[in-house]
């Protein structure tokens, strides 16, 4: 019988990284995981450069959302949780995780750069200032997407070796 690999990515907010990683690996996963996304503070919405992104390189958008830990079903018996950490995140372990994370990806977050923050805070930006975030945005997909094909391309015994709390 086939069992999905259940997988989290856990982020600060659940705006960005986690919701791109969520969708990549959805898009790549073939079947082989469940894949789950949430914030420990989350934003309560998708940043739109990140759904902008999801839609135009047509990745997988169908039930994602901002969330926090308390909208993860328990049930699903998560085998890893991806967390991701930089200066303004620092996730460690937080407290209401059943075990630490499985990996800690070192992704910057693209919605913490400055010129995305001017965006964020101004509705209508220069497009100069618009390109350059989504240019951030791309960077951080990239780079998701090099560890996302990694992770779903590993044989199933490669995958039990990295199953959290085993």
């Amino acid at each position: 019988m086939h069992r999905f690999i259940n997988v989290l990515f856990l982020d600060f907010d659940n705006s960005a990284r986690s919701i791109l990683a969520e969708s990549l690996l959805r898009d790549k996963a073939g079947g082989r995981f469940q894949v789950f996304s949430a914030g420990l503070h989350p934003a309560g919405q998708i940043n739109p450069y990140a759904l902008e992104l999801m839609q135009t390189l047509s990745l997988p958008t169908d039930g994602i959302h901002s969330k926090g830990l308390d909208e993860i079903d328990p049930a699903h018996g998560l085998d890893m949780i991806i967390t991701f950490d930089d200066i303004e995140t620092s996730l460690t372990h937080p407290p209401n995780l059943p075990y630490p994370p499985t990996a800690q990806w070192h992704t910057l977050n693209p919605a913490h750069n400055p010129e995305c923050q001017i965006c964020a805070n101004l509705q209508a930006c220069l497009e100069e200032v618009q390109l350059k975030c989504m240019k951030a945005f791309r960077f951080a997909l990239r780079e998701l997407n090099q560890r996302i094909l990694l992770l779903s391309n590993l044989p199933d015994r490669g995958l039990d070796k990295l199953k959290s709390g085993q």
